[in-house]
């Protein structure tokens, strides 16, 4: 007797995202103009899951519909400046982190700072500026340095380039 196939439940399907025709990449004005959603750039889940998985970690079911409904500025705004308490989380996670003896603590302790934080962006980014530097706990083997060395990333992570150069180059978690 041969049985139905499984029913699949979960958020539905949206429509397909509609690429850049060669004529619209080969325009400057058009690459770099504002997003703006209409009929031919429609504002989707599609859009708003790609938003979150790059400027953030993703984003749940609930992200993902308010997200819709508030527009992609607001989504963008909120991204940059989190309405959290941003601060007192902070404060509560580097009193956390002073406590790390290992490499491998300070690693779980990253990860769940990442998953647990009201401005994603800004842990994204730390993580961006990480592997661009290239420092790893295996090769410093000193988790005061990394923490540092974290730190000093995450304070530099949205600001100049210019600005964290000067400070990575004395950092001597890069140094070791």
């Amino acid at each position: 007797m041969a049985s139905s196939p499984a029913k699949v439940t979960g958020p539905p399907r949206s429509r397909p995202v509609r690429l850049a025709t060669p004529d619209q990449l080969a325009d400057p004005a058009w690459a770099w103009a504002a997003y703006e959603p209409g009929a031919q750039r429609p504002w989707n889940i599609a859009l708003a899951a790609h938003l979150y998985r790059r400027a953030a970690f993703g984003a749940n079911w609930q992200q993902l519909q308010q997200t819709l409904s508030d527009g992609p500025q607001h989504t963008i705004d909120r991204l940059l400046q989190p309405q959290a308490d941003v601060q007192t989380y902070y404060r509560t996670q580097d009193g956390y982190e002073d406590d790390v003896r290992s490499v491998n603590e300070l690693r779980a302790w990253w990860l769940r700072r990442m998953i647990k934080s009201p401005h994603p962006l800004l842990e994204k980014m730390t993580l961006f500026w990480h592997s661009y530097f290239a420092t790893n706990g295996g090769a410093v083997q000193q988790a005061g340095l990394m923490t540092n060395h974290l730190r000093l990333l995450r304070r530099h992570a949205l600001g100049s380039f210019g600005s964290l150069l000067q400070n990575i180059s004395r950092d001597p978690a890069l140094l070791s």
